[in-house]
């Protein structure tokens, strides 16, 4: 009796296990790369990786929930100091964005407007957040490059283009290239401009990981953000003299040095002269 209640036990605690092991795969989780930018327009967060849940249990992960989850990572005291949502007559929005309760806000994903904070988010997905520089007319223009990342040799050329979002005479959203924008490495300025393309060429001497960023005269930007990691060069040695040496020399077959033609020649003709005198000796 006593081994078959041990046995039940045992096999009440192995089903437990195996359900909260169930549960924990089932929970739905999106990792997604989360740039923030403050109200003075400088990057606090960087396309940081952030691993979002489903924290309202709706089978999906949300906006909302990356930048809660985004805060938890990255703000002083986590969400519960830095960020906030609320519901509003336009849908879920931030109340409180890094710290700041301006109600200034803007956010994209995958460089497209959201609709509100309940908008979905997928692996990979790309979010922008960012408080208005202009808390007054809202004039900020987001910003973007046609790349997230890239990787290059020091000195290499690399070529972006550089667009912003603007919106026609409907207010639909279109993407339009940005001229005369300077770019910025690490947040310097460089003597690299866009053209009318909004196209850029430029070279990264400095070893390491670089953001690169633009602004523009007489307009606000919501910084637009692309992470460079630069290598060194790789050395190309020139074989083309080791080949030859190589093809010049034959290798002894007993110990495998290496051996000059004429001395492999000297070889041969001492060994046909063995076999020859061996041959007459052998008819005599």
């Amino acid at each position: 009796m006593k081994k078959a209640i041990g046995l039940i036990s045992s096999l009440l605690i192995f089903m437990s296990g195996v359900g909260l092991t169930a549960l924990a795969a089932d929970t739905v989780t999106a990792e997604v790369a989360v740039t923030i930018s403050d109200g003075a327009g400088a990057l606090v967060m960087t396309q940081e990786t952030v691993i979002a849940t489903d924290r309202n249990n709706d089978g999906a992960v949300d906006l909302d929930e990356v930048l809660y989850a985004a805060h938890e990572q990255a703000y002083e005291g986590g969400a519960a100091a830095g960020y906030a949502s609320a519901a509003t007559q336009w849908g879920l929005g931030i109340s409180k964005l890094w710290g700041d309760t301006s109600y200034n806000y803007g956010y994209y994903v995958n460089h497209k407007g959201a609709s509100d904070l309940s908008d979905k988010v997928q692996d990979g997905d790309i979010v922008k957040a960012y408080i208005y520089q202009d808390g007054t007319t809202y004039s900020d223009e987001y910003a973007f490059f046609d790349r997230e990342t890239i990787t290059a040799e020091a000195g290499t050329a690399i070529t972006l283009v550089l667009k912003g979002v603007e919106f026609d005479a409907s207010w639909s959203p279109v993407d339009t290239p940005l001229a005369n924008a300077v770019i910025t490495v690490d947040g310097e300025e460089t003597a690299y401009q866009t053209d009318a393309q909004g196209s850029v060429t430029l070279q990264i001497n400095s070893v390491g990981t670089h953001v690169i960023s633009a602004k523009i005269d007489g307009k606000i930007l919501v910084p637009p953000v692309l992470t460079a990691t630069i290598n060194e060069v790789e050395d190309e040695i020139d074989d083309t003299e080791n080949d030859a040496e190589k093809d010049e020399t034959v290798k002894s077959p007993k110990t495998g040095d290496a051996l000059t033609p004429s001395v492999g020649m000297l070889l041969i003709l001492g060994l046909a002269a063995v076999i020859l005198s061996g041959k007459k000796l052998y008819e005599k």
